[in-house]
């Protein structure tokens, strides 16, 4: 079989975790005493990491190192190269990215010397299939129904997927009566799931998934009236400055965020027409504003304010 020095997996994460996991255990039969050394990108340096990878180990027949979040690097082909021509035949390399651009950088740099494997996500009817794979592997068999409302829940999530089959798969193993019928019940009930994925589909104008992820959340419905509307104001205020030519790392200093932050949201106001994200923000202060005033509701209003972000037909 065939094992690349190099290789970039990118995509869905659990899919990368489980590439990942093969590829060294695959790597551990060839090298018996093989090293895993695991960074993120954000916490090495390029040139350090450059000399790293051209030295041989003292104790290991072999090494494997592992870069998250490689779309981060500075200097990819520093580090893919130096991989790439180390004389110790028993170094790898691999880079786990989310989603990198098809040309970019990390990409080319991969493909001169490697291989660049993509894992998208699953989508429709593959995302029931996975949760049955996942409750098989941790000893639930799961009934189509409980298969469905996993998908559903989970909203095509497989990392989520897989802590969820091992917790159904716990709570089976101790034998309670009418388990069947309390698995779909105890789905996703631990935690509190993060906002942020609301507010993100809000600024992408997919009002079905956003509606989705509201549905999920159990938060005061004023606080995320008001998280809304300031998240509006970035989007607003980051379209603003890009077109009036704004240096990123300025536009990132002024918004306060990071760069990887700062890509996200152009990308989320790249998805409304002129004058849209004022108007939207404009709205979103009127309603925030009778609230307050014992107008309205506030659930009421905030499912007013998402369903308002719907894009307009040409």
């Amino acid at each position: 079989m065939d094992h690349p020095r190099v290789l970039l997996l990118h995509g869905d994460a659990y899919r990368c975790r489980k590439a990942l996991d093969e590829r060294h255990r695959a790597l551990a039969e060839l090298h018996p005493r093989i090293e895993r050394w695991a960074r993120f990108a954000d916490e090495i340096d390029d040139a350090a990491m450059g000399l790293e990878l051209r030295s041989s180990s003292l104790f290991d027949d072999a090494r494997h190192f592992v870069i998250r979040g490689a779309e981060r690097l500075g200097s990819p082909a520093l580090l893919v190269d130096a991989a790439a021509e180390t004389p110790a035949s028993g170094t790898y390399l691999t880079l786990i990215a989310a989603a990198p651009r098809p040309r970019s950088r990390l990409v080319k740099a991969v493909e001169a010397v490697g291989r660049v494997v993509g894992l998208p996500s699953p989508r429709g009817r593959e995302i029931p299939r996975y949760a049955a794979e996942m409750l098989a592997a941790a000893g639930c068999p799961g009934s189509p129904a409980l298969l469905r409302e996993m998908a559903e829940q989970s909203g095509g999530d497989l990392m989520q997927l897989a802590q969820e089959a091992r917790k159904l798969a716990t709570f089976a193993s101790g034998g309670a009566h009418g388990t069947d019928a309390l698995l779909p019940g105890l789905l996703f009930a631990a935690g509190e799931r993060a906002i942020w994925p609301m507010l993100d589909r809000l600024g992408e104008r997919r009002v079905a998934a956003a509606l989705r992820e509201l549905g999920r959340l159990s938060e005061d419905p004023g606080r995320l009236l008001a998280a809304a509307a300031r998240h509006l104001s970035r989007l607003a205020a980051a379209r603003a400055l890009a077109e009036c030519g704004t240096p990123r790392a300025a536009r990132a200093k002024l918004l306060g965020v990071a760069d990887w932050l700062l890509r996200r949201l152009a990308g989320q106001a790249a998805s409304w027409g002129a004058g849209e994200l004022l108007a939207a923000l404009q709205h979103a202060v009127a309603l925030d504003v009778a609230v307050k005033d014992g107008e309205c509701r506030a659930e009421d209003a905030l499912l007013e304010l998402v369903l308002s972000t719907t894009p307009l037909s040409p």
